[in-house]
């Protein structure tokens, strides 16, 4: 995927590097976001930079070309918008298919996807074996990812098993209060910890990231922002723990366990075994009988306490085989949730058919640069855009593969709109730098 291979790329040129690493940034925010469409978001970037560039070499001003192309940008990704369609399961089949490459594997991520609903969450993770397999599990979903790499135990996760719990509604600002339960830990044999709490302020951040470096003890933060009583204790309870409250020292009594803990860079997963204490939660929230955005917020915290994980085992013959198709997956996973929310042309098909019609230098050099995914992959298979250019701005879609057009070729509306967002804004921000400054490498 764009993203892994921009990470490999990099130049002795000093000023060549910092528009690699300009770029490497660009595909890690569309990662973030969408998890999906990095190439794309790449490919455009450079696109609507070569012609910016070129505006500005014949005077146009900076300051107007940015707000004409930030308008324009506005207004394609209105009309993205009204061309997306919903999105049965037999699409998201298809589309975890063109993803994973493959129809058995595809089919698999589209059904977990669809089994665990809005709540649930799908992980990836390797396997001993040579197959791929499915496992469902109940399980909590957090949405705060991991809060630095350095905490990471395998190639984009940190993942631990059968690991003690501390939920404690309080700022985790240092370690003082919890180095008991540590060294008590240590003493059964134990030298991991999971913290949720409200935040995590820096001085803890790096007395965790030192102590993990070193060996000392594994503290997996997790914060939970905002003193959110109701949600850390909807978390306790998934996870047998007692909530320690603001002004109290946690003890070893108050820890819960979870069976397993999968942080991603935005999810953190969580698997438990205390199916009659989330029962007993389920049942408490029910009887306050809330209504308007009370009820609304209740009916998602049920939704959670109730909630699935699916994980997917990854096995194959040969280590870097396993490698690469757990990254094939973890992208199929990605554009699969994505198009949950409503899908679009795909090929860089729905870009043509939403091109800008006005006339503005900054509408124009969009218009041009919206053309370049498209272009791109008829290229790669030997094509030239002006030959289907008429058909595809009228609504068709094109198949490069099959050489035929073909509507069930989509992408998701989420990765198609966040590429031409992060690209544009990178490129705005671009625009406005007039040198670079590094550092003299000493012979």
């Amino acid at each position: 995927d764009g993203v892994s291979i921009a990470k490999e790329i990099k130049s002795e040129d000093r000023f060549v590097q910092m528009g690699i690493e300009f770029i490497q940034e660009v595909a890690k925010q569309a990662n973030s976001v969408a998890g999906d469409g990095t190439t794309t978001t790449i490919v455009l970037t450079q696109a609507l930079a070569q012609e910016a560039f070129n505006a500005l070499e014949r005077g146009v001003s900076v300051t107007q070309l940015r707000a004409e192309l930030k308008e324009a940008t506005e207004k394609v990704l209105s009309r993205l918008s009204e061309s997306k369609k919903t999105t049965p399961l037999s699409k998201l089949k298809q589309i975890a298919r063109i993803s994973v490459e493959s129809d058995e594997m595809g089919d698999m991520i589209a059904n977990a996807i669809n089994e665990v609903g809005e709540f649930g969450n799908v992980t990836y993770t390797p396997s001993e074996d040579k197959t791929v397999t499915c496992e469902y599990k109940d399980g909590y979903v957090i949405d705060a990812g991991y809060k630095n790499p350095n905490l990471l135990n395998t190639a984009r996760t940190v993942e631990y098993e059968n690991v003690p719990v501390l939920v404690w509604n309080t700022q985790l600002t240092n370690l003082s209060k919890i180095e008991e339960i540590c060294a008590e830990l240590q003493s059964i044999g134990m030298d991991k910890l999971i913290a949720i709490t409200s935040s995590v302020e820096d001085t803890a951040m790096t007395q965790i990231i030192q102590n993990h470096v070193e060996g000392i003890f594994h503290i997996i933060p997790v914060p939970i922002y905002g003193f959110l009583g109701d949600i850390l204790e909807d978390v306790a309870q998934f996870s047998g723990a007692t909530m320690v409250h603001t002004l109290s020292t946690p003890t070893m009594a108050d820890l819960g366990r979870v069976e397993k803990i999968v942080q991603t860079q935005t999810d953190t997963f969580l698997t438990a075994n205390f199916p009659e204490k989330v029962k007993a939660r389920i049942q408490s929230i029910q009887a306050l009988k809330l209504t308007g955005k009370d009820k609304v917020e209740a009916e998602k915290r049920i939704g959670k306490l109730s909630g699935k994980v699916a994980e997917i085992k990854v096995g194959a013959e040969s280590t870097q085989e396993r490698e690469y198709l757990m990254r094939k997956i973890e992208d199929a996973i990605n554009a699969t949730k994505g198009a949950k929310d409503g899908v679009v042309a795909g090929a860089g098909c729905a870009y043509i058919h939403a091109l800008p019609t006005e006339t503005d230098r900054g509408s124009l050099i969009l218009k041009e640069a919206l053309t370049a995914p498209l272009r791109n992959i008829l290229k790669n298979g030997d094509q030239d855009y002006p030959e289907f250019r008429k058909d595809i701005e009228k609504g068709k879609t094109y198949n490069a593969k099959t050489r035929k057009y073909d509507d069930s070729i989509i992408d998701s509306l989420l990765t198609v709109s966040t590429a031409l967002r992060v690209s544009v804004s990178a490129v705005a921000t671009l625009l406005t730098i007039e040198g670079v400054v590094v550092h003299q490498i000493k012979k």
